[in-house]
């Protein structure tokens, strides 16, 4: 597959926004399972289903450890969610003015050439005293 990679236009904006969100939202899965078997949580997740077996049998111990498993589910997803939710009200809401008003900033998409369809995109803002120029 062949690709052209330019700047970014505003007519690209819905596709970019829409990229933007479900990307932003692939990352929950992977943030999920790796902070699952992180070892604190491998721990807590045994403690919890040794904990539900004494006090209850094998299914108390499957609800504790599903539970914790559900929570922490939960808080990747609200993470990523939220991340992107914030960032389409903010940022990304004005590319332009956020990713290529300074001469070092440029956001570019990568379209491909058959038909023309954005399916990637970049964005590099320079920083500056140690500090990006992001509002």
């Amino acid at each position: 597959m062949e690709w052209t990679i330019r700047r970014y236009q505003d007519p690209d904006k819905e596709t970019v926004l829409s990229l933007y969100s479900q990307v932003t939202h692939e990352h929950i899965w992977p943030s999920f399972k790796e902070a699952m078997s992180s070892p604190l949580y491998l721990c807590f997740s045994l403690g919890l289903g040794i904990t539900g077996y004494l006090l209850a049998s094998g299914l108390g111990a499957l609800v504790l450890v599903s539970g914790w498993a559900g929570l922490v589910y939960y808080c990747s997803h609200k993470l990523y969610a939220d991340y992107a939710k914030d960032s389409l009200k903010t940022d990304m809401q004005d590319i332009q003015a956020c990713y290529m008003a300074q001469p070092d900033d440029c956001f570019w998409v990568a379209e491909t050439v058959a038909t023309g369809k954005v399916a990637g995109m970049v964005a590099v803002v320079a920083k500056t005293n140690g500090t990006m120029s992001l509002p």
